[in-house]
C-alpha cells in the first residue's frame, strides 16, 4: 500500500487559456530559429568549403576541383595554340606557338626582338632567322650571305632549357594545374578572357584564368618564374594545326644548315673560266662532332676586279667530310652578268669567295622527324 506523501499536493494545473498561450510562445520561437536557418543557408553561410579562396562559381565546386577538371581536359585534347609570351632563361619568345599533344612545337615569334619561324621536333630545335639572329644566337660571321634574308638552321636540344617542353605541352600544363593545394590559392575573381566569363584563380606562384561555366577549360596561364603570360586555344581536330604545319617546315629542312660545326674554306682555285661560264674549286674542312661524315655546302661569289665589284654571279655545290683531311668542292658561275663581263674588251679581272656551312637535318633524319610527327 502506498505511503502518504509529507509534502502537501501540488497546486492544480493552469488553465487551459495559459497553456495556449505558452504554446504559442514556444512555436514563436521554433519559426525564429528556422527562419535563421533558411537565411543563414540563402547566404552561403553553410555552402560548400571554397578551398582557399574567393568565393565559388554557379557549379559549387572549389578552385582546386576546377583546376583538376580544367587538367583533365587539356589531357586528352589533340593539341594547344599558345598566344602571348613563353620565356626559357634569358630567351624570351613571343607570338603565337602551336604545341602537339606530345610537346612538338611551331609557331611564328619574336625571339629576343627577332623574327623567326621555330620547330621544335622531339629532341632537335631549328629556327628559320636572319643574319642578326644567327650572329647572336650562335656566332654565325656577318659575312655569311648564303643565309640570305633568312634560313633554317639547327640549335642545340638545350637552347631553350629542359624545362620549355614541360611548359608548353598539354601534359605540363596539366600537371601544373593538378599540382595547385587549397593551401595554395590566395584568391578567386570572376573577370573576362578571350569574350568568354571566367575565374582568375591566384596561387603563391601562378595565375589561371579557367572558364566560369560547368565545364571548366584553360583561357590563360600567368606565371612569374619564367615570366610566361599566354591565352590557351585547344585544338581537337584529327591532324590539328601544330601537325600540318610542322609536317610542312619539316620538309623545308633540306636546306638547313648546323652552327654548331666549325667550317672553313683552305683555299679557292679556277677552273676553266669563258664567256658560257667559270669553273670554281674550293677546298673545304668541317668538324664532325662524333660522326663519321658530315655533308658540307660551299656558296661561291664572283665580283668583278675586287671584292667590292659588282656581283657578276653565284654557284654552290656539296660534298661530303669523312676524316680530318679538307675535300675539294666544285661549283660552275652562269649567268649573264659574267658572259657580257668576260666577252668585254680589255682587260678582265674578277674576283672569287667562297663560304662553307654544315648541313642541317639529312634526308635521313627528316623523314624521321615526318614518321615521328604521326604519333606525335
Amino acid at each position: 500500500m502506498p505511503q502518504p506523501s509529507p509534502f502537501p499536493p501540488s497546486p492544480p494545473p493552469p488553465s487551459s487559456n495559459t497553456g495556449l498561450l505558452i504554446g504559442l510562445f514556444a512555436g514563436g520561437g521554433f519559426l525564429v530559429v528556422v527562419i535563421v536557418i533558411v537565411v543563414l543557408a540563402a547566404s552561403g553561410a553553410f555552402s560548400k568549403d571554397d578551398k582557399g579562396g574567393g568565393g565559388s562559381s554557379s557549379s559549387g565546386d572549389s578552385p582546386t576541383e576546377k583546376l583538376a577538371a580544367a587538367a583533365q581536359r587539356l589531357s586528352v585534347a589533340r593539341g594547344l595554340t599558345l598566344r602571348g609570351t613563353v620565356s626559357s632563361g634569358s630567351d624570351k619568345l613571343e607570338g603565337d606557338l602551336k604545341v602537339t599533344r606530345t610537346g612538338w612545337v611551331t609557331g611564328d615569334v619574336t625571339w629576343n626582338g627577332e623574327k623567326t619561324q621555330l620547330i621544335m621536333a622531339g629532341e632537335s630545335v631549328y629556327v628559320k632567322a636572319g643574319r642578326d639572329f644567327w650572329r647572336t644566337e650562335a656566332n654565325v660571321a656577318d659575312t655569311a650571305v648564303w643565309i640570305g634574308d633568312s634560313r633554317w638552321g639547327k640549335l642545340r636540344s638545350s637552347s631553350l632549357g629542359s624545362r620549355f617542353k614541360q611548359e608548353v605541352t598539354p601534359s605540363g600544363i596539366a600537371a601544373d594545374l593538378r599540382s595547385v593545394s587549397r593551401y595554395s590559392v590566395q584568391s578567386t575573381v570572376r573577370t573576362s578572357v578571350q569574350g568568354v566569363q571566367a575565374l582568375k584563380i591566384t596561387t603563391t606562384s601562378n595565375v589561371f584564368y579557367l572558364s566560369d561555366d560547368g565545364s571548366p577549360r584553360l583561357l590563360r596561364v600567368e606565371q612569374r618564374y619564367p615570366q610566361n603570360a599566354f591565352d590557351v586555344i585547344e585544338s581537337n581536330n584529327a591532324e590539328g594545326a601544330a601537325a600540318t604545319e610542322l609536317r610542312s617546315r619539316i620538309n623545308a629542312l633540306k636546306d638547313s644548315f648546323d652552327p654548331t660545326r666549325s667550317t672553313r674554306v683552305d683555299k679557292i682555285s679556277w677552273g676553266s673560266c669563258t664567256t658560257s661560264g667559270c669553273t670554281v674549286h674550293s677546298d673545304v674542312w668541317s668538324t664532325r662532332t662524333g660522326d663519321s661524315s658530315v655533308r658540307v655546302t660551299v656558296f661561291v661569289r664572283i665580283t668583278a676586279n675586287d671584292k667590292n665589284g659588282r656581283k657578276l654571279g653565284e654557284c654552290s655545290n656539296s660534298g661530303t667530310v669523312t676524316s680530318l683531311k679538307s675535300i675539294k668542292v666544285t661549283c660552275r658561275v652562269r649567268s649573264a652578268a659574267w658572259t657580257s663581263f668576260r666577252s668585254g674588251t680589255g682587260t678582265r679581272r674578277w674576283w672569287g669567295r667562297a663560304e662553307a656551312m654544315a648541313n642541317g637535318a639529312t634526308s635521313t633524319e627528316i623523314q624521321t622527324m615526318l614518321n615521328g610527327l604521326n604519333s606525335a
